[in-house]
């Protein structure tokens, strides 16, 4: 039976770095940046829609109108998103 060796955190040495830490370049902080933006965007998009879904018949109008401000809004910065990170990768490319 084989066993692994975990790394122990006691009086290690070594530090393991987060994105952040190891982008030399502002861009790649940028792009590492927008790409953890992506995930509680989607999160809070997907909530809204199940609000909005789910309570039509039971919200003021002026509510389900903000939401669908709110999802605008969302997708706007969504595609944004897309768009720089589209345009990161091609010129890193190049």
């Amino acid at each position: 039976m084989s066993t692994s060796k975990l790394p122990s955190n006691e009086n290690s040495d070594s530090h393991e770095f987060s994105p952040i830490e190891k982008s030399a370049l502002p861009e790649d902080v940028l792009e590492d940046f927008l790409n953890e933006l992506k995930s509680p965007l989607t999160s809070i998009k997907g909530w809204v829609k199940i609000l909005s879904n789910d309570s039509d018949k039971e919200l003021h109008p002026r509510a389900l109108e903000s939401i669908s401000t709110i999802i605008g809004k969302i997708e706007h910065v969504e595609k944004q998103i897309r768009e720089y990170l589209s345009n990161f990768t091609k010129n890193n490319t190049s």
